[in-house]
């Protein structure tokens, strides 16, 4: 008995097989197409990866650093400050004119606010004692001999000025000087010796200028500047000083 269903030629049959390969040779080339195309994901994000772990690692190591550093580079502690020290020289330097100047009351106030800011400033305390004992002996009418020595070096360093003053010719300011030389020191043969060499200078103007001179002789203006030198080479209570000052008041200058 014959089958029914007709036969199919060779070709028919050989072609599902192709059909199968084919398919399945495209089912393959998808599957190698979408491992190939995840390897740039892949690597991007072990890119982000490598990146995150980076920063959280300099992160930290900042933070480690920010918590040891302070530790190892802290300064040591200074006890005064720097303006504290300048205000404590100030007030130790400020005794020490007071001093020089016998104003014994002020420099001892001075030293007693300087031991209540900066108690150790060397020097201090020998200071306080020689000022409470140069208050002593002024109450008891004694001079002392650091009062004396004290004196002297101000008599000392008024004549330097004295002779300073006569270098620039500042006549007024010399005499003035030596005046007060003589003032701590009567005895200074420097200051006595300045004075009298310059009212020798102004003799000899006197006597170059105006000695025998007559009003009419010239025009009196030109005479007021002789005057007004002779005055500042001499002592207020020089007879010379004062017939200077006498001619001075008559012509007006």
């Amino acid at each position: 008995m014959e089958n029914p269903r007709p036969r199919r030629p060779l070709e028919s049959l050989e072609r599902p097989e192709s059909e199968a390969e084919a398919e399945a040779a495209r089912r393959g080339d998808a599957r190698r197409s979408r491992r190939g195309g995840g390897w740039p994901l892949l690597l991007g994000g072990l890119l982000a990866g490598a990146l995150a772990v980076a920063f959280v690692g300099n992160e930290l190591r900042v933070m480690y650093q920010r918590h040891t550093r302070p530790h190892a580079t802290t300064p040591p502690i200074i006890p005064i400050r720097a303006p504290e020290r300048t205000r404590a020289a100030s007030l130790f330097q400020e005794a020490k004119n007071l001093i020089r100047e016998s104003r014994w009351t002020e420099a001892r106030t001075t030293l007693l606010q300087l031991q209540a800011e900066a108690p150790d400033t060397p020097g201090l305390q020998d200071y306080l004692a020689l000022v409470q004992k140069e208050r002593a002996l002024k109450s008891s009418g004694q001079p002392s001999a650091s009062f004396q020595q004290v004196n002297s070096l101000r008599a000392e360093a008024f004549y330097q000025s004295a002779q300073k003053a006569k270098a620039e010719r500042r006549w007024a300011q010399a005499v003035e000087y030596s005046r007060r030389t003589l003032g701590l020191a009567p005895d200074h043969e420097g200051a006595k010796s300045l004075i009298a060499e310059l009212r020798k200078q102004a003799q000899q103007l006197y006597q170059r200028h105006l000695t025998g001179y007559k009003v009419s002789d010239s025009n009196p203006e030109d005479l007021i500047p002789i005057y007004r030198e002779i005055m500042d080479l001499t002592l207020p209570e020089d007879e010379l000083h004062q017939k200077a000052q006498s001619w001075l008041d008559k012509l007006g200058g």
